[in-house]
């Protein structure tokens, strides 16, 4: 049975994550160990207004999701899930690249940590729209001709995330309103995977270059693509991630309908992913890995479905 294990990104954290992982698994505490104190003290102590700065939540929730899918995998691979595909959301692309093996975690740790320094240097909002895709872009396009005002995460058929300029997101919150949108101001610090950070895709792939990436062990969907990355445009992608579209939608149609995947299993702090995916396949099924409970719980749940299909 094929699966799909897709990675949580920022905004989907939560004071105390991933400390039940690491009190209870091995394969978690060796990662928050190799994280260091200062991050498990952001994970496991901090308020959530702390933990919420951009050059925090990054470093964090990557070390969550991490310590979760270690203790996961050992479980994946006990119970034969061989046949899998990766998928993360912004910075849950990073986990999936660590996951699969194309960066260690001590590598991808410092990519997260210069990526969320940069990150939080630009100034910018985000608002999340709903309503629908047609009539969101026709007011990115209005609100434009007041700054930068981008289309950059789309979640779900009924849900895009815009990006830019001050002024010009404050137009397209007051434009949405008067056309029946539903705008959603998001708690964020910058407008994050608009072309306002460019700068910061030229200057991670400069660290990029210091960093050794192996092929990956499994097929990984790029969030600029929606497509499996090929090696050797790794650098590129990976790079151009920062300040292009999250296409999530379509990398979710694509793992359904080109691989004929059915099982999802988010990983991280939250459940947004898996809420993201049964809007845009209903029939999906979405376990979670967030804490111990739901580790045993998703285990538990994928060896009663080994079995149905072995009895079958």
């Amino acid at each position: 049975m094929k699966i799909a294990l897709i990675f949580q990104g920022q905004g989907s954290q939560y004071e105390g994550m991933g400390k039940t992982i690491y009190e209870n698994t091995p394969e978690g505490k060796a990662i928050f160990d190799q994280a260091g104190e200062e991050i498990k003290n952001l994970c496991f102590n901090s308020s959530l207004e702390e933990l919420s700065k951009t050059q925090n939540t990054q470093p964090a929730v990557f070390t969550a999701t991490m310590a979760a899918y270690s203790a996961l995998e050992k479980g994946l691979d006990n119970l034969g899930f061989s046949e899998r595909v990766y998928a993360g959301f912004s910075l849950g692309e990073f986990s999936a690249l660590c996951a699969c093996g194309v960066l260690s975690f001590s590598d991808g740790l410092s990519l997260v940590k210069e990526r969320s320094r940069l990150m939080s240097d630009v100034r910018g909002k985000m608002c999340a729209s709903i309503g629908g895709w047609d009539k969101t872009l026709e007011i990115v396009k209005k609100a434009s001709n007041f700054g930068v005002c981008e289309a950059v995460n789309f979640n779900s058929p009924n849900q895009i995330v815009v990006a830019g300029e001050d002024i010009a997101i404050e137009k397209f919150i007051e434009f949405s309103k008067e056309s029946g949108l539903k705008p959603i101001p998001l708690n964020v610090s910058g407008p994050f995977h608009s072309s306002l950070l460019s700068f910061v895709g030229e200057k991670l792939k400069s660290h990029l270059s210091n960093l050794s990436l192996n092929p990956p062990k499994y097929k990984i969907y790029s969030n600029v693509t929606a497509k499996p990355y090929a090696f050797e445009s790794m650098v590129d992608l990976i790079s151009k991630q920062v300040h292009s579209p999250v296409l999530w939608v379509d990398i979710i149609k694509n793992m359904v309908n080109g691989e004929g995947i059915n099982l999802f299993i988010e990983v991280g702090p939250g459940k947004t992913l898996g809420s993201f995916v049964k809007k845009i396949e209903r029939s999906a099924k979405v376990l979670t890995v967030d804490d111990f409970d739901s580790l045993q719980k998703t285990l538990g749940e994928l060896q009663n479905l080994k079995g149905s299909v072995e009895n079958a």
